[in-house]
């Protein structure tokens, strides 16, 4: 999901999905990222290649991934 304009959402409002994404990261696999310490692998993965996320947050995330 992304924000294509800003504003306030009300009752009775239409949502509308412009396209599907291939990606299929949900927002709770998203929130879990942010906030558990140890980080999924695989949803790390979907995270940092969602384009719909912005480039610092993918960037941030990249600390996770493990070392080589």
């Amino acid at each position: 999901m992304r924000i294509l304009e800003e504003g306030e959402v009300k009752k009775g409002d239409e949502l509308v999905l412009v396209e599907q994404s291939e990606n299929r990261l949900t927002v709770k696999d998203f929130y879990q990222l942010l906030f558990m310490r140890k980080k999924d692998p695989s949803i790390l993965q979907l995270a940092l290649t969602n384009e719909s996320l912005p480039e610092y947050k993918r960037e941030r995330l990249k600390k996770y991934l493990p070392k080589t």
